[in-house]
């Protein structure tokens, strides 16, 4: 609680399939998930949403939206039964509408109305409503995928604090990022993966771009290799 770990690298090091086994996406073939020591390895999505486990995609428009729904429907999304939000088996739309002006006032999201598609909104108002709507729900933990991947400076700036906020209120924060400024300024542990292994683990001040680049590419693990078969 209240740590921001990041992991970083290269495509394919299995970075993004830890992520969706973290958010209950896939199941691992070996190992467990613990939330709080609660094993919820086999849970479904929606089991794990109520357990606090916020999930920012790295695919906004794939994954964390349903384009031509509206702006208010998306904001609900995952959360859609839960009572506040219904009236009997149907949807109370007042209730949801209220609940979307808010999020859109705090989170600051240009929009026209809350029935606007979320097809017709920028990409950076996009990311605004999963971060809005991730973070409405007392999540104890977010695990978040690029979430500032394609924003502009603004945007990027916004969804960084969001995040840092959210951790100085005590949520744990596992974020996948290639900006290695973004990690570095914001981690307070960075974990290397290659090749489908954590290869190296650094506190907050601990590494430098240089060398978590090294880590990335496999070149400090081959130098460590090549010292290691060398005759003494």
């Amino acid at each position: 609680a209240g740590e921001l770990t990041t992991l970083v690298g290269p495509s394919g090091c299995g970075k993004t399939t830890l992520v969706r086994i973290a958010a209950g996406l896939e199941n691992p073939d070996v190992g467990s998930v613990l939330i709080d020591g609660e094993d919820v390895t086999w849970q479904t999505v929606g089991a794990i949403k109520l357990l606090g486990v916020a999930h920012i995609p790295e695919d906004r428009q794939r994954r964390g939206l349903v384009l031509p729904m509206e702006v208010r429907e998306n904001l609900i999304l995952g959360y859609h039964r839960q009572t506040r939000f219904t009236n009997g088996p149907l949807l109370d739309l007042p209730a949801i509408d209220e609940f979307a002006q808010e999020r859109i006032r705090a989170y600051d999201i240009r929009v026209p109305t809350t029935t606007t598609p979320a097809l017709a909104l920028s990409g950076g108002n996009q990311q605004k409503v999963i971060v809005a709507r991730e973070f409405a729900f007392a999540p104890r933990v977010l695990v978040a995928a690029q979430p500032t991947r394609g924003l502009d400076i603004g945007a990027t700036e916004f969804v960084e604090q969001q995040i840092m906020a959210a951790k100085a209120q005590g949520m744990a924060v596992l974020l996948v990022s290639a900006n290695l400024d973004e990690v570095l300024s914001l981690s307070d542990r960075v974990g290397v993966m290659y090749k489908g292994e954590l290869v190296a683990e650094f506190r907050h001040g601990e590494a430098s771009p240089q060398e978590l680049g090294l880590y990335m590419t496999g070149t400090k693990q081959q130098r460590a290799g090549a010292a290691a078969r060398s005759p003494r």
